[in-house]
Parts: structure tokens; sequence; C-alpha cells
């Protein structure tokens, strides 16, 4: 085989594997849980020490345009030790250009409740949908 051969066949097997890659389609949700992470590692003490337990879009407006992450995350405090943090963070989301800009963000005593969920979304005012309406499994729990 020539090196020019070498060259076509190892472009020809790159535009293969890499051109699948490139037409993977991101959702809103996804745009939405790494903005909050980002924000939320932001607010870390020990941003290196961050294990995310938990990082779900709870809420999202029909449009899409808006989004409530529930992110649970330990990491470590000023004295080494691990926490578990609980936080809500309102995303606002841009798929054309597939962008996210956090808006809110309010971390929590304990794990969100549904109730604080609905609070946050009533702030913006737009027609919301809550995941536990159509189904089970929710990481927003129901207590009070």
């Amino acid at each position: 085989m020539t090196p020019r051969s070498r060259l076509l066949a190892f472009l020809a097997l790159s535009l293969f594997v890499l051109l699948p890659l490139a037409c993977v389609e991101i959702s809103d949700s996804v745009v939405a849980v790494v903005q909050a992470k980002q924000s939320v590692e932001e607010r870390l003490v020990s941003p290196g020490s961050a294990d995310f337990e938990a990082a779900e879009a709870v809420a999202r407006t029909a449009d899409g345009k808006y989004h409530i992450v529930y992110v649970a995350v330990d990491s470590q405090n000023k004295l080494g030790a691990l926490l578990r943090s609980h936080w809500l963070v309102l995303v606002g989301v841009s798929m054309p250009e597939r962008t996210g800009q956090t808006l809110h963000v309010q971390e929590l005593a304990a794990e969100a409740k549904r109730f604080e969920v609905v609070e946050l979304a009533k702030e913006v005012g737009e027609s919301w949908a809550f995941p536990w309406d159509a189904e089970a499994g929710s990481p927003v729990s129901a207590g009070m």
C-alpha cells in the first residue's frame, strides 16, 4: 500500500467514525444539567472534590426555555470533611446555540421537595411541566 492510499484509507475511516458523533443531538435538558452543575461547582469550597450524586432537570417550561435542575453533590468543606449539599438551579436554555444561562441558584437544607420546585417555577411565571405529573421516580420528594 502506498503512502497516499494509506492516507486516503485513514481519512475515509476517520470520516466514517467521526461523522456520526457530529450528528448527536444534545437535548435542552442536558444543556440545563451541565450548566447547573457548573454553577453549583463554582459555589463549593473545594470544587475539585465534587462528586455529583444527582443532577436532573425536575421541571421545564413547555417551550424548553427554562429548566429547574436538582443537584446533590458531595464535596469537602473548609476542614476537609465530605458533606452533601442540595441545590435547585434555574437555567435559561437557548437551543440553537446549545447554551445555558444560570438565572437563580438556591442551596437547600435537605433534598428538594415538590413545593420548593413549584415555588421557584411560580417566580418565573411560565407554563411548567413536572415529572411527577407524568411518571414515578422523580428525585424530588413529595414531602413538605
